[in-house]
């Protein structure tokens, strides 16, 4: 059933709002003349639990996401309710995931026709960010090629390209030889 009772509109006609629905209406004793019950329903309302990621799913307790971030907290049959996009620090938006299928497509709306609660996991993924080795602080000649990292994420481990003290004189040049037998490296092959 996709609906819930509201109440009896009683009169000739069906015009009442829903403070004068009544759940239960008696005929007083002595009444005479006919009694018009109108029943009144409401479509049902189910709710949507919210996940950040999948291990606040899995945590125990669970961590759902809180009204805070303005996300609906149910939805109606017969209704579409859009979902909210999330933003978080260093990371890309995927989408809502139902919490039983989260290789299946992104839920962008509970769709009409939809029933019952929702559990709903938001996925991510991390942004890549470009790493440029410039040959100098004039940044007009940038090293290319060769065999080093040219970008990361924030859940990269740590990138080091010189180890042990830190000398810029000493570290540039360190770069600097490094990138240049890269770069001999693949002219020879």
């Amino acid at each position: 059933t996709h609906y819930e009772f509201a109440g009896w509109c009683v009169g000739e006609n069906d015009n009442c709002d829903d403070n004068e629905l009544v759940q239960t209406y008696t005929i007083p004793s002595e009444s005479t003349g006919d009694v018009y019950l109108w029943a009144h329903w409401r479509s049902t309302t189910y709710n949507i639990t919210y996940y950040e990621d999948i291990e606040d799913y899995n945590a125990d307790p669970k961590v759902p996401l809180t009204s805070s971030y303005g996300l609906p907290a149910t939805y109606t049959y017969g209704t579409e309710q859009e979902l909210p996009s999330l933003t978080r620090e260093h990371y890309n938006f995927l989408g809502w995931y139902y919490a039983d299928d989260l290789n299946g497509d992104p839920i962008t709306s509970i769709v009409v026709g939809m029933e019952g609660n929702k559990i709903l996991i938001a996925q991510w993924e991390p942004k890549t960010y470009t790493i440029t080795y410039y040959k100098d602080s004039t940044k007009t000649d940038t090293y290319t090629g060769g065999e080093y990292v040219t970008s990361y994420t924030v859940e990269d481990s740590d990138i080091t390209h010189v180890e042990g003290s830190i000398d810029p004189v000493r570290d540039a040049e360190t770069i600097e030889m490094e990138l240049m037998l890269a770069d001999l490296d693949s002219l020879e092959r």
